[in-house]
Protein backbone atom coordinates (compact mmCIF):
# COMPACT_ATOMS: atom_id res chain seq x y z
CA UNK A 1 0.00 0.00 0.00
CA UNK A 2 1.10 3.65 -0.48
CA UNK A 3 2.08 5.71 1.73
CA UNK A 4 -0.94 7.92 3.19
CA UNK A 5 -0.59 11.45 2.63
CA UNK A 6 -3.19 13.94 4.71
CA UNK A 7 -3.89 17.23 2.78
CA UNK A 8 -5.01 19.87 5.36
CA UNK A 9 -6.54 23.37 3.65
CA UNK A 10 -7.05 26.78 4.79
CA UNK A 11 -9.33 29.48 4.27
CA UNK A 12 -10.77 29.81 1.24
CA UNK A 13 -12.02 26.39 1.10
CA UNK A 14 -15.12 26.94 3.17
CA UNK A 15 -18.76 27.50 2.50
CA UNK A 16 -21.92 27.20 4.67
CA UNK A 17 -23.64 24.06 4.98
CA UNK A 18 -19.88 22.24 4.72
CA UNK A 19 -19.69 18.70 5.56
CA UNK A 20 -23.70 18.69 6.65
CA UNK A 21 -23.94 15.24 4.67
CA UNK A 22 -21.16 12.95 6.47
CA UNK A 23 -22.41 15.08 9.51
CA UNK A 24 -25.69 13.25 8.95
CA UNK A 25 -25.00 10.12 8.32
CA UNK A 26 -21.59 9.62 10.04
CA UNK A 27 -21.38 9.24 14.17
CA UNK A 28 -18.02 8.95 14.98
CA UNK A 29 -17.53 12.34 12.64
CA UNK A 30 -20.91 13.94 14.13
CA UNK A 31 -19.49 13.50 17.55
CA UNK A 32 -15.84 14.78 16.94
CA UNK A 33 -17.58 17.96 15.60
CA UNK A 34 -19.79 17.92 18.91
CA UNK A 35 -16.83 17.68 21.28
CA UNK A 36 -15.24 20.94 19.44
CA UNK A 37 -18.28 22.89 18.97
CA UNK A 38 -18.87 22.46 22.66
CA UNK A 39 -15.91 23.58 24.03
CA UNK A 40 -15.82 26.55 21.52
CA UNK A 41 -19.41 27.51 22.94
CA UNK A 42 -18.46 27.40 26.69
CA UNK A 43 -14.75 29.48 25.99
CA UNK A 44 -16.31 31.50 22.89
CA UNK A 45 -20.43 31.81 23.63
CA UNK A 46 -20.49 30.86 19.85
CA UNK A 47 -21.87 27.39 18.22
CA UNK A 48 -20.07 27.14 15.14
CA UNK A 49 -22.61 24.43 14.16
CA UNK A 50 -25.57 26.29 14.04
CA UNK A 51 -23.41 29.19 11.86
CA UNK A 52 -22.29 26.64 9.76
CA UNK A 53 -25.53 24.30 9.39
CA UNK A 54 -27.77 27.44 9.45
CA UNK A 55 -30.88 26.61 7.41
CA UNK A 56 -30.94 29.72 5.95
CA UNK A 57 -27.97 29.92 4.39
CA UNK A 58 -27.03 28.67 0.98
CA UNK A 59 -23.69 27.06 -0.16
CA UNK A 60 -23.09 29.26 -2.33
CA UNK A 61 -23.57 32.48 -0.30
CA UNK A 62 -19.88 33.74 0.82
CA UNK A 63 -19.16 32.37 4.10
CA UNK A 64 -16.40 35.30 4.96
CA UNK A 65 -16.38 36.01 8.78
CA UNK A 66 -12.97 35.10 9.64
CA UNK A 67 -13.54 33.59 13.23
CA UNK A 68 -16.47 31.55 12.52
CA UNK A 69 -15.32 30.37 8.97
CA UNK A 70 -12.12 29.01 10.24
CA UNK A 71 -13.30 27.56 13.26
CA UNK A 72 -15.56 25.98 11.14
CA UNK A 73 -13.14 24.89 8.58
CA UNK A 74 -10.80 23.32 11.96
CA UNK A 75 -13.99 21.28 12.92
CA UNK A 76 -14.19 19.79 10.09
CA UNK A 77 -11.24 18.95 9.35
CA UNK A 78 -9.78 17.33 12.95
CA UNK A 79 -13.47 15.51 12.95
CA UNK A 80 -12.93 14.00 9.21
CA UNK A 81 -9.25 12.94 10.25
CA UNK A 82 -10.20 11.58 13.60
CA UNK A 83 -12.68 9.62 11.30
CA UNK A 84 -10.38 8.49 9.28
CA UNK A 85 -7.87 7.53 12.08
CA UNK A 86 -10.36 5.82 14.28
CA UNK A 87 -11.08 3.49 10.90
CA UNK A 88 -7.47 2.36 10.48
CA UNK A 89 -6.29 5.36 8.13
CA UNK A 90 -3.28 6.62 9.47
CA UNK A 91 -1.23 9.65 7.35
CA UNK A 92 2.59 8.67 7.07
CA UNK A 93 2.85 12.39 6.02
CA UNK A 94 0.46 15.81 7.06
CA UNK A 95 0.46 19.02 4.28
CA UNK A 96 -0.54 21.82 5.93
CA UNK A 97 -1.71 24.50 3.83
CA UNK A 98 -2.33 27.83 5.78
CA UNK A 99 -4.58 27.75 8.23
CA UNK A 100 -4.83 24.04 8.10
CA UNK A 101 -1.64 24.00 9.99
CA UNK A 102 -3.38 24.59 13.09
CA UNK A 103 -5.19 21.18 12.53
CA UNK A 104 -1.84 19.56 11.31
CA UNK A 105 -0.50 20.27 14.18
CA UNK A 106 -3.07 18.62 16.47
CA UNK A 107 -2.40 15.26 13.91
CA UNK A 108 0.98 15.27 14.55
CA UNK A 109 0.43 15.85 18.53
CA UNK A 110 2.21 18.92 18.62
CA UNK A 111 -0.96 20.85 20.01
CA UNK A 112 -4.00 19.45 21.56
CA UNK A 113 -7.38 19.54 20.02
CA UNK A 114 -8.28 22.10 22.31
CA UNK A 115 -5.28 24.43 22.12
CA UNK A 116 -5.28 24.48 18.56
CA UNK A 117 -9.35 25.78 18.51
CA UNK A 118 -7.81 28.12 20.95
CA UNK A 119 -5.01 29.09 18.93
CA UNK A 120 -7.30 29.76 15.84
CA UNK A 121 -9.87 31.67 17.86
CA UNK A 122 -7.02 34.18 19.08
CA UNK A 123 -5.20 34.96 15.71
CA UNK A 124 -8.38 35.12 13.67
CA UNK A 125 -9.82 37.71 16.54
CA UNK A 126 -6.85 39.57 16.39
CA UNK A 127 -7.56 39.32 12.38
CA UNK A 128 -10.94 40.57 12.45
CA UNK A 129 -10.87 43.13 14.79
CA UNK A 130 -7.84 45.11 14.01
CA UNK A 131 -6.68 43.50 9.78
CA UNK A 132 -7.71 45.64 7.36
CA UNK A 133 -10.47 44.43 4.58
CA UNK A 134 -8.75 42.73 2.13
CA UNK A 135 -9.17 40.15 -0.49
CA UNK A 136 -8.16 37.51 -2.66
CA UNK A 137 -8.32 36.14 -6.15
CA UNK A 138 -7.58 33.09 -8.15
CA UNK A 139 -5.68 34.10 -11.44
CA UNK A 140 -5.85 30.76 -14.05
CA UNK A 141 -2.45 31.94 -15.57
CA UNK A 142 1.38 31.60 -15.53
CA UNK A 143 2.86 33.50 -12.39
CA UNK A 144 5.01 35.47 -15.06
CA UNK A 145 1.76 37.33 -15.64
CA UNK A 146 2.25 39.01 -11.98
CA UNK A 147 5.47 39.79 -12.48
CA UNK A 148 5.62 41.41 -16.08
CA UNK A 149 2.40 43.70 -14.83
CA UNK A 150 3.08 46.96 -13.20
CA UNK A 151 -1.04 47.07 -12.19
CA UNK A 152 -0.86 43.51 -10.77
CA UNK A 153 3.04 44.40 -9.00
CA UNK A 154 1.70 47.59 -7.21
CA UNK A 155 -2.03 46.26 -6.49
CA UNK A 156 -1.21 42.93 -5.16
CA UNK A 157 0.82 40.61 -3.57
CA UNK A 158 0.99 37.08 -4.63
CA UNK A 159 0.07 34.89 -1.89
CA UNK A 160 0.47 31.47 -3.69
CA UNK A 161 1.96 30.65 -6.88
CA UNK A 162 1.35 27.06 -9.15
CA UNK A 163 2.59 27.14 -12.67
CA UNK A 164 0.23 24.15 -13.15
CA UNK A 165 -2.93 25.82 -13.03
CA UNK A 166 -2.61 29.76 -11.98
CA UNK A 167 -1.90 31.89 -9.06
CA UNK A 168 -3.77 33.58 -6.15
CA UNK A 169 -3.49 37.40 -5.48
CA UNK A 170 -3.89 39.20 -2.14
CA UNK A 171 -4.56 42.59 -1.66
CA UNK A 172 -6.13 45.39 0.16
CA UNK A 173 -9.99 45.92 -0.62
CA UNK A 174 -9.56 49.38 -2.27
CA UNK A 175 -7.36 47.74 -4.90
CA UNK A 176 -9.61 44.92 -5.59
CA UNK A 177 -11.46 46.93 -8.83
CA UNK A 178 -8.21 48.07 -10.42
CA UNK A 179 -6.94 44.51 -10.50
CA UNK A 180 -10.19 43.08 -11.26
CA UNK A 181 -10.43 45.60 -14.73
CA UNK A 182 -6.61 44.55 -15.38
CA UNK A 183 -7.76 41.19 -15.77
CA UNK A 184 -10.98 41.66 -17.47
CA UNK A 185 -9.20 44.13 -19.94
CA UNK A 186 -6.53 41.25 -20.63
CA UNK A 187 -8.97 38.70 -20.93
CA UNK A 188 -7.46 36.27 -18.30
CA UNK A 189 -9.98 34.05 -16.12
CA UNK A 190 -10.35 34.63 -12.14
CA UNK A 191 -12.56 34.38 -9.40
CA UNK A 192 -12.94 35.61 -5.85
CA UNK A 193 -12.14 33.31 -2.96
CA UNK A 194 -14.51 33.22 -0.71
CA UNK A 195 -12.13 35.54 2.26
CA UNK A 196 -12.85 38.55 3.56
CA UNK A 197 -8.97 39.43 4.45
CA UNK A 198 -5.46 39.92 1.96
CA UNK A 199 -4.18 36.62 3.76
CA UNK A 200 -0.15 35.51 2.87
CA UNK A 201 0.74 39.20 2.62
CA UNK A 202 2.14 42.39 4.33
CA UNK A 203 -1.22 43.41 4.98
CA UNK A 204 -1.26 41.06 8.12
CA UNK A 205 1.69 42.10 9.77
CA UNK A 206 0.09 44.59 12.09
CA UNK A 207 -0.95 41.67 14.52
CA UNK A 208 2.16 39.46 13.60
CA UNK A 209 3.57 40.83 17.24
CA UNK A 210 0.73 40.23 19.03
CA UNK A 211 0.56 36.65 17.50
CA UNK A 212 4.09 35.63 18.32
CA UNK A 213 3.47 36.99 21.86
CA UNK A 214 0.41 34.41 22.29
CA UNK A 215 1.02 32.09 25.14
CA UNK A 216 0.31 28.70 23.21
CA UNK A 217 1.40 25.60 25.42
CA UNK A 218 3.01 23.09 22.80
CA UNK A 219 2.15 19.57 23.43
CA UNK A 220 5.87 19.19 21.94
CA UNK A 221 7.84 20.82 19.62
CA UNK A 222 8.82 17.67 17.50
CA UNK A 223 6.16 16.46 14.98
CA UNK A 224 5.19 12.71 15.92
CA UNK A 225 3.93 12.29 12.06
CA UNK A 226 5.95 13.83 8.55
CA UNK A 227 4.86 17.31 9.09
CA UNK A 228 5.34 19.35 5.63
CA UNK A 229 4.44 23.09 5.75
CA UNK A 230 2.99 24.44 1.81
CA UNK A 231 5.21 27.47 2.85
CA UNK A 232 8.21 26.18 3.64
CA UNK A 233 7.85 22.81 0.80
CA UNK A 234 9.87 21.07 3.51
CA UNK A 235 9.08 18.53 6.29
CA UNK A 236 8.99 20.69 9.76
CA UNK A 237 11.74 18.91 12.32
CA UNK A 238 10.03 21.48 15.17
CA UNK A 239 6.89 23.27 15.38
CA UNK A 240 6.87 26.85 17.72
CA UNK A 241 4.62 29.76 16.85
CA UNK A 242 6.29 31.19 14.47
CA UNK A 243 5.66 28.17 11.92
CA UNK A 244 1.94 29.05 12.70
CA UNK A 245 2.40 32.62 11.87
CA UNK A 246 4.53 31.81 8.98
CA UNK A 247 1.74 29.14 7.60
CA UNK A 248 -0.53 32.13 7.02
CA UNK A 249 1.61 34.68 6.37
CA UNK A 250 3.75 33.42 4.01
CA UNK A 251 3.07 32.33 0.29
CA UNK A 252 2.17 28.96 -0.50
CA UNK A 253 4.00 26.59 -2.47
CA UNK A 254 1.85 23.57 -3.24
CA UNK A 255 3.60 22.51 -6.07
CA UNK A 256 7.37 22.96 -4.85
CA UNK A 257 5.99 21.04 -1.44
CA UNK A 258 4.35 18.07 -3.64
CA UNK A 259 7.36 17.14 -6.09
CA UNK A 260 9.80 17.25 -2.94
CA UNK A 261 7.11 14.21 -1.92
CA UNK A 262 7.49 12.87 -5.51
CA UNK A 263 10.49 12.45 -5.88
CA UNK A 264 10.58 10.72 -2.62
CA UNK A 265 7.82 8.28 -3.58
CA UNK A 266 4.39 7.74 -5.18
CA UNK A 267 1.72 8.64 -2.41
CA UNK A 268 -1.82 8.22 -1.69
CA UNK A 269 -3.35 11.57 -1.06
CA UNK A 270 -6.30 12.39 0.97
CA UNK A 271 -7.94 16.11 0.95
CA UNK A 272 -9.26 16.33 4.37
CA UNK A 273 -10.44 19.78 3.43
CA UNK A 274 -14.38 20.72 3.43
CA UNK A 275 -14.25 21.11 -0.63
CA UNK A 276 -11.35 19.06 -1.96
CA UNK A 277 -9.52 22.29 -3.71
CA UNK A 278 -6.14 19.96 -2.77
CA UNK A 279 -6.99 17.46 -4.12
CA UNK A 280 -8.14 19.46 -7.32
CA UNK A 281 -5.10 21.55 -7.29
CA UNK A 282 -2.96 17.93 -7.15
CA UNK A 283 -4.77 17.14 -10.11
CA UNK A 284 -3.30 19.33 -12.40
CA UNK A 285 0.21 19.30 -10.49
CA UNK A 286 1.15 15.25 -10.70
CA UNK A 287 3.25 14.57 -13.19
CA UNK A 288 1.70 12.33 -16.26
CA UNK A 289 4.37 8.93 -15.17
CA UNK A 290 3.05 9.66 -11.24
CA UNK A 291 1.92 6.21 -9.43
CA UNK A 292 0.36 8.41 -6.51
CA UNK A 293 -3.61 8.46 -5.82
CA UNK A 294 -6.06 11.30 -4.84
CA UNK A 295 -8.85 11.16 -2.97
CA UNK A 296 -11.43 13.83 -1.73
CA UNK A 297 -14.34 12.95 1.20
CA UNK A 298 -15.90 16.44 1.08
CA UNK A 299 -17.29 18.33 -1.48
CA UNK A 300 -20.53 20.50 -2.46
CA UNK A 301 -21.60 17.55 -4.36
CA UNK A 302 -22.53 15.71 -1.20
CA UNK A 303 -20.90 12.23 -1.99
CA UNK A 304 -18.77 12.10 1.47
CA UNK A 305 -20.29 8.91 2.75
CA UNK A 306 -19.88 7.47 -0.92
CA UNK A 307 -16.10 8.60 -1.18
CA UNK A 308 -15.12 7.81 2.50
CA UNK A 309 -16.28 3.61 1.62
CA UNK A 310 -14.55 3.73 -1.59
CA UNK A 311 -11.07 5.26 0.54
CA UNK A 312 -11.83 2.43 3.39
CA UNK A 313 -12.28 -0.40 0.51
CA UNK A 314 -9.25 0.58 -1.17
CA UNK A 315 -6.78 0.91 1.13
CA UNK A 316 -7.69 -2.01 3.10
CA UNK A 317 -7.27 -4.02 -0.04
Amino acid sequence: MKPIVFMVSGQGSQYYQMGLDFYSENEFFYKSIHSLNDVAKEKFGTSVIDIMYDHKKHMSEAFEDPVISSLGIYLIEYALASTLIHCGIKPAKIIGSSMGMFVSSVLAQCLDKYQGLEAIYHLMTLIKERGEHGCMIMVLADPSLYHGSEILRDNAVLAAMDKAFGFVLSMHLTNLDCVENYLDKIEVSFHRLPVSRAYHSHWMDIIKDEFLNMNLHFSSTEPSTSLICCAKTDELKTVGTLDLWNAVRSPLLFSDTIAKIEEKMASCYIDIGPSGMMATGLKYILPQHSQSEIYTILSPHKQASKNFERIKALIRN
